[in-house]
Order: structure tokens, then C-alpha cells, then sequence
């Protein structure tokens, strides 16, 4: 279900459940207006606006639009859909000092520790309930956001998609 500006870009995300969703969230939940994402993206606004619409049929979005779409939008919901389509997912990244990396590396290393603790007290009863279960993917996520965040300083990168 998409949600008005205000909600979403204070934490009350859309529910994206098409790439029409995903396109209509970048181009009207964005830090920038659409008239200031269509100038940036070097695409006539009004035909941005009509390419976004997900009722119009007569204009979409072109593929070549993406990366510069993304990139002036600086949001993430079209890609988020298309990697969970395929069965990946998309994290954020924090960027990171390579004089840091040491104890970047160390700081996964002990979440893998932290990750390890929680498998060992879900299963000490022998058998995972939902809220252990929503616990071991909130430790697999942490592991998969610093290890993306690692990466992505050794590479330059600012965003990595990780299954």
C-alpha cells in the first residue's frame, strides 16, 4: 500500500508490492521533489510525472532512466523490489575510513559471536519460536549490513546488494 510523502519518509514506509509502486515511491517519497529529480535526472518533469503514474499506460519509465533516476533520488525502493524479486536483499551502507577496517573487521567478527549466542538460546528448548526467530534474522541482517559495509570501503562502493 503506498502512504502519503510525510508518513513515508518518516519511517512509515510504503508497502511496495510492484515495480509501479516502486517507481510511483522514488519519484513522490523522496528527500527531492519530482520537479528537482526529473532536472537532475536530465528528464522533462511532466513526462517524469506521467512515466511515474502507475494508472498512465502511455508513458513509463524508460530502463535507461534508472541508474540516473537512483542516483538523483538517492532512493532505493525500485532496486530494493527488483533484488527481493530475484531473492536478494538491499542494505544500506555506511561509509567507512580504510584506517578503520581493522576494527570493522573485529566488530563482525564479535556480531557473528552475538549471532552464535542466539542460535544457542533458540534452540536450548529445542524448537525456534517466532520471536527467536525474528531475533536470528535481526542478527543476520546486522551480520550481512557490516559485512556489505565492508566490502563496499574496500571497493568504493556506496550501496551492495547481498543474498
Amino acid at each position: 500500500m503506498l502512504k502519503n510523502r510525510k508518513a513515508c519518509r518518516a519511517g512509515d514506509n510504503c508497502e511496495i508490492r510492484s515495480l509501479d509502486d516502486a517507481l510511483y515511491c522514488l519519484g513522490h517519497h523522496s528527500e527531492l521533489s519530482l520537479p528537482q529529480i526529473a532536472e537532475r535526472a536530465g528528464i522533462p518533469p511532466r513526462y517524469l510525472s506521467d512515466a511515474l503514474n502507475p494508472y498512465r499506460s502511455s508513458h513509463r519509465v524508460q530502463l535507461g532512466w534508472l541508474v540516473p533516476l537512483l542516483t538523483a533520488s538517492q532512493n532505493p525502493a525500485p532496486v530494493r523490489y527488483l533484488a527481493e524479486a530475484i531473492g536478494y536483499r538491499v542494505e544500506p551502507v555506511r561509509a567507512l575510513q580504510h584506517d578503520t577496517l581493522g576494527e570493522e573487521g573485529l566488530d563482525v567478527v564479535a556480531e557473528v559471536g552475538r549471532f552464535a549466542a542466539l542460535v544457542r538460546q533458540a534452540l536450548a528448548d529445542g524448537h525456534v519460536d517466532s520471536r527467536e526467530r525474528e531475533d536470528l534474522r535481526r542478527g543476520l541482517t546486522a551480520i550481512r549490513t557490516q559485512l556489505a559495509e565492508v566490502e563496499a570501503a574496500l571497493d568504493d562502493r556506496p550501496l551492495k546488494a547481498v543474498r
